[in-house]
């Protein structure tokens, strides 16, 4: 833009100064960073929560997830107006679907929120599995309910489908966390590190490591309408059967929320704890949610572009291609 200045007409000057000195002005943090940790795939920020409620973490500059503490007590001293309904949050959710899950395999662990979930639910043993070491080290030092210190918790710094290979033993729930490589690079190319995660394989890979009545769950932040059809028919594909769909909505200092997939033997056992559950059978009621899934391209290994609606050049790369040439 200051290479473009003595290109424009005098009289415009100013007005162009102005525009840039705008432009600067807006791109300056808000806020200072409590940390800043430089990982092998990208740029992670920490600030404080204005909720007095944990930590938000940036990738690279981008707002990407929280470190929330939904303690019993500091709930009960800070949050009392959603005390009742914050066990309906996508880190608790599974676990009350299935209340007698003992071994739990988290996938896109993060920051430790889903395993902070799963040890309030008094699971006895969390695999927790993220690929990054910086977010892991974020969550280890500053996540406010220490997941990642209990001793019920072994973590694993390793890509999902590279676990889901080594995984040793069946696990009563498979959870796939908010789980999204988000910043790191565009969602047309075949370098995202979610890729191959959400594929037909990686879902059979993990059906694999159910126990006889265990459950799988995604949680999936659905903003494009072919994406959750797609997951939808690539569970059913691989569990026979329609999975139960909720849609956790955004709560304000209890989750992002999003679309739970729920599938797996233990299915069955499911439905008869929700009719069991008053209060959940009600919010079940008002947050079940479903798709169509029956023409969908499903994405595999061979093709593992879960963003990209059809098996062809996105519009706006053949764009940049004509421009080029």
């Amino acid at each position: 833009a200051l290479l473009g200045l003595p290109f424009i007409d005098r009289r415009k000057l100013p007005f162009a100064g102005a525009l840039l000195l705008v432009a600067f002005v807006l791109i300056q943090p808000v806020s200072k960073s409590l940390t800043t940790i430089w990982s092998p795939y990208q740029k992670l920020d920490v600030y404080a929560s204005p909720e007095k409620n944990g930590f938000i973490v940036t990738v690279n500059n981008t707002g990407y997830m929280r470190l929330y503490d939904l303690s019993e007590q500091f709930i009960s001293k800070n949050l009392p107006k959603l005390n009742e309904p914050r066990r309906f949050n996508q880190y608790e959710m599974p676990y009350l679907l299935k209340r007698d899950a003992e071994t739990v395999l988290i996938v896109g662990s993060g920051g430790g929120n889903d395993v902070a979930g799963a040890l309030r639910q008094n699971v006895k043993h969390v695999d927790a599995v993220e690929i990054d070491p910086g977010i892991f080290q974020i969550g280890l030092a500053m996540h406010p309910e220490d997941p990642y210190k209990d001793p019920r918790v072994d973590v694993h710094i390793d890509d999902a489908r590279s676990y889901f290979k080594k995984a040793e033993g069946r696990y009563d729930v498979v959870s796939f966390g908010l789980l999204d490589s988000h910043t790191l690079s565009s969602s047309y190319n075949n370098l995202r590190l979610d890729h191959y995660v959400y594929t037909l394989e990686s879902f059979r890979d993990a059906k694999k490591l159910l126990s006889d009545d265990g459950i799988l769950t995604v949680v999936f932040e659905v903003h494009r309408e072919w994406i959750g059809p797609r997951i939808h028919r690539m569970i059913r594909d691989v569990f026979g059967q329609d999975p139960l769909m909720i849609d956790i909505k955004f709560q304000p200092g209890l989750g992002w929320g999003g679309v739970m997939f729920v599938a797996g033997p233990g299915l069955p056992k499911v439905l008869e704890n929700i009719a069991a559950d008053p209060a959940l059978a009600a919010y079940l009621s008002g947050n079940r949610t479903g798709f169509d899934a029956a023409d969908v391209l499903v994405p595999t290994d061979d093709w593992p572009y879960l963003y990209l609606k059809q098996n062809s050049v996105p519009m706006t790369c053949s764009m940049i291609l004509g421009s080029l040439l």
